[in-house]
């Protein structure tokens, strides 16, 4: 029996894998749930015949913008061509009312899949390098034809409700008072005034308040961007999971702010259970002077190591 375009090669548990009109094996994974259709932005390389793939995944409350000065910057951009990703509920990626690690995870490994993304470095800050972890939880089998490394920024695999009980509780409360914002008959200037009520960091502030956009459906209103329930009320639960067993046994680097609260040395045996190959001197780096938006805070040195894994990995 001929088939012209595909020919189903594999059936298992939870992926088909097929021949393509090329001669790339390409898996289908079948998922529980429906991924969410993930908005990417895609930077080609400013070299030419470059075959290796930066994917990264932004942080919540973030946007595929958050990282768009980092692989512009030549160390990156002449090593890979970038896709720089929203995750679901935020930017411009279909919104759900489900939002755990294990959706997000999913849907990586279909943008990867849909899109035939090969050679693919998969770069994660905060809740973006959780997802990428997940992935390799669940879907290790499926991501495998596709990535050949990964960078998680800022962000350890552990329960991170036991160690920042207080702070994450704080950050749920404030969600809850973001959501009671009345937006209604509200200029931009109000809001700004009432969000910063809510949050002291003027930092924090200004960043939530990216996520404040006109309202294309009700001229002159404005609206969240991000799906700030959903986010919610899957908070406690992304950041509780304990994420282990993933055994991705190819490159991995670490990076980290040596002031952020959500990592210190102590965490950095948690990425063993992710990372079975990883040498904590080689594969681990801290950047004094940095916190938890370390690519913000010391960008030169976070571009420079960012671009040495590059080149180890290349």
């Amino acid at each position: 029996m001929i088939f012209q375009k595909a020919q189903i090669l594999l059936s298992l548990s939870n992926k088909i894998l097929y021949k393509n009109s090329s001669t790339h094996l390409v898996t289908k994974t079948l998922f529980e749930k429906k991924p969410a259709k993930l908005f990417s932005l895609y930077q080609k390389s400013t070299k030419p015949d470059v075959h290796n793939n930066l994917v990264v995944l932004h942080g919540l409350f973030g946007s595929h913008t958050n990282f768009r000065s980092v692989t512009m910057n030549p160390l990156i951009s002449n090593q890979v061509n970038t896709y720089l990703l929203d995750l679901r509920n935020h930017g411009l990626s279909e919104h759900t009312d489900s939002m755990s690690l294990q959706d997000m995870g999913a849907d990586l490994v279909n943008f990867l899949e849909q899109n035939n993304v090969r050679n693919a470095i998969l770069m994660g800050h905060s809740m973006g390098g959780r997802a990428i972890m997940s992935a390799m939880q669940y879907y290790g089998s499926s991501l495998d034809p596709y990535v050949k490394a990964a960078i998680i920024c800022d962000i350890a695999p552990g329960n991170l409700v036991q160690a920042r009980t207080a702070d994450l509780m704080e950050m749920w409360v404030m969600i809850h008072k973001l959501l009671d914002i009345d937006f209604h008959g509200k200029d931009r200037t109000k809001i700004d005034k009432e969000v910063r009520a809510i949050i002291p960091n003027p930092q924090v502030a200004g960043f939530m308040m990216m996520n404040v956009i006109p309202d294309e459906q009700n001229p002159g209103q404005y609206k969240w961007r991000v799906n700030l329930k959903a986010i919610r009320d899957y908070y406690k639960q992304n950041l509780g999971t304990e994420i282990k067993d993933a055994n991705f046994l190819k490159p991995s680097f670490v990076i980290c702010g040596a002031r952020s609260h959500y990592i210190n040395q102590s965490k950095i045996s948690e990425f063993g259970n992710v990372f079975p190959n990883i040498d904590y001197d080689r594969d681990v780096y801290f950047i004094k002077g940095a916190g938890h938006w370390l690519h913000a805070d010391k960008p030169v040195e976070f571009i420079d190591k960012v671009s040495e894994f590059l080149t180890r990995v290349h």
